[in-house]
C-alpha cells in the first residue's frame, strides 16, 4: 500500500504486523507483532496533535499492541516555538509509551502514560536551547488569540518537566523545573522554577477551561544579578549597567500559557531595581514601564553631573507598580533615585496602540547639584540657585525645585514637553537659561519680577541629547531642541571642564 512518494505500508493476512514508512522510503514488512513506524517528515506540528489526541474519548488505559516509532523530523513545532532536525525514537508497551529525543538543541526522553488521569508525562531533559526572535522590535501586529481554542486542558496528563540546562538566545537561565498536576478545571501548575542560570524564578499558576474559554495564570517573582547582561543575551539592547533587579508579578491571559501577549495580559507587576546606570534605551521592554525616553530627559537635565564623564544616567534604585489591563500598562508611582535628584512617573502605556501618556516629576537634590555647580564655577545663576537652597528649609525643597514634563505619543519618538506645574526654582532657572519649553508662555513674562532679569550669554546655546560626552551645543537648538531648566548650570560644568576641573566625585 504506498500513497504517492510520501507513504508506503505493508500488512500480513492477519494484520498482527504492519510497517509503515514515510517520506519516500519502501515498507518492509517484520516479523514479530506490532505496528512499525518510520522515516522522515517536513514538519510535525506538536500542538496539531495535542488537539486531535485530546479530543479522543478517555479509554480504559491499555492498548495491545506493541509500537516502534522512529521519526527524523525536519522542523518539530510546538506553537510559535521550533526546532529543527529532531529524532524522535519511541516504543509503546502498554501502559505506556517511552522514548528520547535528539536534536542539536534539544537532548532528552520522555515517557508518556496511556491513561491520561493516570501518571503524569514526564520529560527530563538534559538540555534545551531555543532562539526567538525577542530583540526585534514588533512592528508585526500580533494576531488576536482565540480562547476557545487549542488543547483542552481538562483532557490532558499532568506534567513533570525537567531541563537541566535551559538556554533561550544567548541567555543561560539554568536549571528548570515544572510540575503541573490535573485539576477539574484543567491542570494546576504546582511549580515552576528557575535556578542556578542569569534569574532565578519562583512560581505557580494554572492551566484551565472556564466555560468555552481557555485561560492562563502565573504568579511569582523573577530576579536577576545584572539585568544589562541579561537583556543582551536575551537579544535586547543594553538597557542598564551594574543593575540588579527583580520583578513580582500577578499574571492572566486568554489562552494557553504560551499565548501570553503584552496586548492580552491582565494583572499586576511591581519592579525593584538597585543601583546603576541607565544607558542607551531602545524602544523594547522598558517602553511598556515608561523609561522609554528617562535617559534622554536626565541628560537634558544633567541631574547627574557625571553624564558629561560617563555616559549614561546613574541611579539609586527604580521600583514602581504596575496594572495590565484592556492592553495597557498603568503606573502611579514609578520612581528613580538618584544621588543628584529623583524622577517620578505616572501614566498610562497603551501596548496596542504603541503610545505613551505619561507625566514625569523631576527633583533635583540641591544640596548635591549646587555645592558641584558652585564649586566649578560661580556665577549669577549659580549664585541664585545656591541662594535659594540656603534660604529655604529643607522640607520645602521638593515643592521648590520640582520640574514636571509630559511624555506623550509614539513609544518610538515620543514629544517631551515642559508643564507650568514646575516648583519655584522652576520657574526662576526657566528665564534666566534664556528659553521656555514648548507649548508654555516664557516663564520671563509671567513667572519672573520684571526687575533684574538675566538674558542668556551671547553663544550659549542647547546641549545634544544624543552624545554622552559634552556636544556641540547649537545642535539642539538647530533642530528645534526644548530648553534646558538647568542649562545655566550645564555652561558652568563645561566650563569647570574646560579648565581642567575634575569630574564630580573625583579625587583631587
Amino acid at each position: 500500500l504506498s500513497y504517492g512518494d510520501q507513504v508506503s505500508a505493508q500488512f500480513s493476512p492477519d494484520g498482527a504486523r504492519v510497517d509503515m514508512a514515510l517520506g519516500g522510503d519502501a515498507a518492509t514488512l517484520n516479523d514479530a507483532d506490532g505496528i512499525r513506524i518510520n522515516g522522515r517528515l517536513g514538519t510535525l506540528d506538536v500542538t496539531a496533535w495535542a488537539d486531535a489526541l485530546a479530543a479522543l474519548p478517555t479509554g480504559s488505559g491499555t492498548t495491545a499492541a506493541v509500537v516502534d516509532l522512529d521519526l527524523q523530523i525536519d522542523r518539530l513545532q510546538v506553537d510559535n516555538l521550533g526546532l529543527a532536525t529532531v529524532r524522535i525514537r519511541a516504543a509503546h508497551r502498554a501502559p505506556r509509551w517511552r522514548g528520547r529525543i535528539d536534536a542539536p538543541d534539544l537532548v532528552g526522553t520522555f515517557s508518556l502514560p496511556d491513561a491520561r488521569d493516570g501518571e503524569p508525562l514526564i520529560v527530563d531533559l538534559q538540555r534545551l536551547a531555543l532562539q526567538l526572535p525577542i530583540g526585534a522590535e514588533g512592528d508585526d501586529v500580533e494576531a488576536p488569540v482565540d480562547p476557545t481554542t487549542g488543547p483542552d486542558p481538562v483532557n490532558l496528563p499532568g506534567l513533570s518537566l525537567q531541563i537541566g540546562d535551559l538556554q533561550i538566545n544567548q541567555a543561560q537561565l539554568g536549571e528548570m523545573h515544572l510540575d503541573a498536576q490535573r485539576a477539574p478545571e484543567g491542570l494546576r501548575v504546582t511549580r515552576l522554577s528557575l535556578r542556578g542560570g542569569q534569574v532565578e524564578l519562583d512560581s505557580a499558576g494554572q492551566w484551565a477551561r472556564e466555560g468555552k474559554r481557555i485561560r492562563s495564570r502565573l504568579g511569582g517573582r523573577l530576579s536577576a544579578a545584572n539585568l544589562g547582561d541579561l537583556l543582551v543575551a536575551l537579544g535586547y539592547s543594553r538597557q542598564a549597567e551594574d543593575a540588579g533587579g527583580s520583578l513580582e508579578f500577578l499574571l492572566q491571559w486568554p489562552g494557553h500559557p504560551l499565548q501570553a501577549e503584552a496586548s492580552t495580559i491582565e494583572g499586576k507587576v511591581t519592579l525593584d531595581v538597585g543601583a546603576g546606570r541607565l544607558v542607551e534605551l531602545d524602544p523594547g521592554v522598558t517602553r511598556v514601564v515608561g523609561l522609554l525616553n528617562l535617559n534622554a530627559l536626565t541628560r537634558r537635565l544633567r541631574l547627574d553631573f557625571s553624564d558629561f564623564y560617563k555616559k549614561g544616567y546613574s541611579f539609586d534604585s527604580i521600583r514602581g507598580d504596575f496594572d495590565f489591563s484592556a492592553g495597557k500598562a498603568n503606573t502611579d508611582n514609578l520612581t528613580v533615585l538618584g544621588p543628584t535628584g529623583r524622577i517620578e512617573l505616572r501614566g498610562t502605556s497603551d501596548l496596542k496602540a504603541r503610545t505613551l501618556d505619561q507625566r514625569v516629576t523631576v527633583t533635583p537634590d540641591l544640596d548635591a547639584t549646587l555645592p558641584i555647580a558652585g564649586t566649578l564655577a560661580g556665577g549669577p545663576v549659580a549664585g541664585i540657585a545656591v541662594l535659594v537652597a540656603q534660604k529655604v528649609m529643607t522640607r520645602q525643597l521638593d515643592r521648590l525645585n520640582r520640574f514636571e514634563y509630559s511624555l506623550t505619543g509614539s513609544w518610538y519618538d515620543p514629544e517631551i514637553q515642559q508643564l507650568d506645574s514646575g516648583g519655584t526654582l522652576s520657574k526662576i532657572l526657566r528665564p534666566l537659561e534664556g528659553g521656555a519649553e514648548p507649548g508654555t508662555e516664557p516663564a520671563a513674562q509671567a513667572e519672573v519680577p520684571p526687575s533684574d532679569p538675566q538674558p542668556p550669554s551671547p553663544g550659549r546655546t542647547e546641549p545634544n541629547d544624543t552624545v554622552a560626552q559634552p556636544p556641540d551645543d547649537s545642535a539642539g537648538e538647530k533642530a528645534g531642541g526644548t530648553a534646558n531648566p538647568l542649562r545655566g548650570l550645564i555652561d558652568f560644568l563645561k566650563k569647570g571642564e574646560s579648565q581642567d576641573v575634575d569630574a564630580p566625585g573625583a579625587s583631587n
